[in-house]
C-alpha cells in the first residue's frame, strides 16, 4: 500500500471538498426553485393535491440533460408541478427548467415528460407506454370542488380535491383521446376480437395501468 505524505493528503481532501461543492451547486441548479412553499397551504381542503400519498424517490432531468436524484419527490396534480421535500423544506421545481422526471417506483420506473406531443393540454404527462409506432399517455389533474351544505340553519362550505385522469393514444404522430373501458377500447381500436380474447385470457383489468400497458404492447404487436 502506498504511503501518502501530508501534502498529498491535503490535496486529496481539497479535491473532495471541491467536488462536493460542485455537486451541491449542481443539485441547487437542477432541483430547486428559489421560492419555498408552505407545507400547510392546503390544510383546509379535504384530500391531497399530490398523485401519491407517500413521497417517492426519483430522478430529475433538466433541459440540458443533466440529472440529479431526489430522495422525496411528488407531483402536485393541482398546480401541475413537481415538488421536492428536503428536511423541513418544501420546494417547487421550476417547470420551465425541467424536461423529465423518473419516479423509481417498486413496480418499475414511472416516466413523466414534457413535450410528448404539441397538442397535449398539460405540460407534464406520464408516458405509460412507448413503442415503435404508438405511445400511451396519461394526464392527471386535481381540481378543487366547492360544495355548500346547510348545518343547523348555517351554510357550511366544504372544499375537496377531485382527481381527473385523461388518457391519450399517439399513433403515427396523431393524438386521440381514449375512454378507458373495455367496451370503449374494443370499439375504438383495430383487431377488437383479438384484443377481447387477449383481455379474457390474461384476465386484464383495464383500469389498472400495468394491465393497460400490457394490452397496448400486445395491440401494437398485432397491428404492425
Amino acid at each position: 500500500m502506498t504511503n501518502l505524505n501530508m501534502p498529498q493528503l491535503g490535496l486529496i481532501a481539497l479535491f473532495c471538498l471541491f467536488f462536493t461543492h460542485l455537486n451541491a451547486q449542481r443539485e441547487e441548479v437542477i432541483l430547486l426553485n428559489i421560492q419555498e412553499i408552505d407545507e400547510d397551504r392546503y390544510e383546509n381542503i379535504r384530500g391531497f393535491p399530490f398523485i401519491w400519498e407517500d413521497w417517492q424517490a426519483g430522478i430529475v432531468i433538466n433541459n440540458k440533460g443533466e440529472s440529479v436524484e431526489a430522495e422525496k419527490i411528488n407531483f402536485n396534480a393541482h398546480t401541475q408541478t413537481f415538488e421536492v421535500k428536503k428536511g423541513t423544506r418544501f420546494i417547487e421545481l421550476a417547470t420551465e427548467d425541467q424536461q423529465e422526471v423518473i419516479i423509481t417506483s417498486p413496480k418499475g420506473p414511472l416516466t413523466f415528460k414534457k413535450e410528448i406531443h404539441p397538442d397535449l393540454p398539460l405540460e407534464f404527462n406520464q408516458l405509460l407506454y412507448k413503442g415503435a409506432s404508438l405511445q400511451l399517455v396519461k394526464s392527471t389533474e386535481k381540481e378543487i370542488s366547492t360544495k355548500v351544505f346547510q348545518n343547523v340553519g348555517k351554510k357550511v362550505t366544504v372544499e375537496q380535491f377531485v382527481k381527473r385522469e385523461t388518457f391519450y393514444l399517439i399513433e403515427k404522430g396523431e393524438l386521440r383521446r381514449l375512454k378507458i373501458s373495455k367496451k370503449a377500447l374494443l370499439k375504438e381500436l383495430e383487431q377488437s376480437k383479438k384484443l377481447d380474447s387477449y383481455i379474457k385470457k390474461n384476465k386484464l383489468k383495464i383500469k389498472n395501468d400495468e394491465d393497460l400497458v400490457k394490452l397496448f404492447a400486445y395491440y401494437e404487436s398485432i397491428i404492425e
